[in-house]
């Protein structure tokens, strides 16, 4: 592992092991929100280091700031190296919401089992807005990517300015 003068190894299999004084120990990861976390020393000083990303970053170099390390079956525990991939942090989004029983790729899109439509809907300052139902699940993820990048069709935006009109609150 880069950084840590030659004291600590990471397997492709998603283990962590200290190496000091010729001494070999396999580390204990502990969990904190759902991740491995791993210590490691270095003059002393203790650092949390998350398990997926030194297994990554010491098999594939330094991870872009603009990435992310996602877990490709979904299971945050899971840091064998065949299981880590680089997504950015929108393309993370869609497949966190995928795994969670959101039945879309987009954002703000999902099938209606009623309507037997696709439909999209966005939250805007707390406030659900339903924009409309589709044939396909890529027309109504047209409508939410032209959304997510500032292009609101002109109905949605009147429905927006009177709904914030009448949502006004006043405190003290």
């Amino acid at each position: 592992v880069e950084n840590y003068d030659g004291h600590y190894q990471v397997s492709n299999t998603g283990l962590c092991r200290s190496i000091k004084n010729g001494n070999i120990k396999i580390l204990s990861p502990g969990i904190c929100s759902g991740y491995l976390m791993v210590q490691f020393y270095k003059y002393g000083v203790k650092k949390m280091i998350s398990v997926h990303r030194v297994i990554f970053r010491t098999f594939n170099g330094e991870i872009p700031p603009d990435m992310e390390v996602d877990h490709i079956n979904g299971i945050k525990t899971d840091c064998r190296l065949s299981n880590l991939r680089l997504l950015t942090p929108k393309q993370n989004s869609i497949e966190r919401t995928l795994r969670n029983g959101h039945s879309s790729k987009y954002l703000y899109v999902s099938y209606s089992k009623e309507k037997k439509k696709w439909t999209c809907q966005i939250k805007v300052d707390g406030i659900q807005f339903y924009i409309g139902s589709y044939e396909t699940e890529d027309e109504a993820g047209y409508v939410s990517e032209q959304i997510q990048n500032g292009i609101y069709p002109p109905e949605l935006l009147a429905r927006i300015e009177a709904k914030k009109k009448t949502n006004n609150r006043w405190l003290r």
